[in-house]
């Protein structure tokens, strides 16, 4: 299992004491994190049909993949200064490492089985 994958193993029915899901609950804003400001996703747009396909299927179309952070500021919704704190946060992250040690192998080692 790769390392600083936490939902394939944080599954209900697989850690239910207090210290797993102590550990689970210091993972979870760090793989919220990862998601939301460094994982780019495509969004369907529409559907596009090929004339010279003789089935007549649709193939479904895709944006350009972006991070959920970079889909917030171009929506423009947000002002300048929740921009600006947003872009202050995102600089302060480091996606594997905090304090100087890993935090996924570290926690994940104290509640495998």
């Amino acid at each position: 299992m790769p390392e600083g994958r936490v939902r394939p193993i944080g599954e209900p029915d697989r850690y239910d004491t207090p210290t797993e899901l102590t550990v689970l609950n210091e993972l979870w804003p760090s793989v919220n994190d990862r998601l939301n400001f460094y994982m780019p996703t495509k969004k369907p747009i529409g559907w596009s049909s090929d004339p010279s396909d003789p089935s007549g299927r649709c193939k479904r179309v895709y944006d350009t993949p972006k991070t959920p952070y970079h889909r917030l500021l171009d929506s423009r919704i947000l002002s300048r200064a929740q921009q600006r704190e947003l872009a202050a946060y995102k600089a302060s992250l480091d996606p594997l490492f905090s304090g100087g040690t890993c935090v996924f192998p570290r926690s994940l080692k104290m509640i495998q089985w």
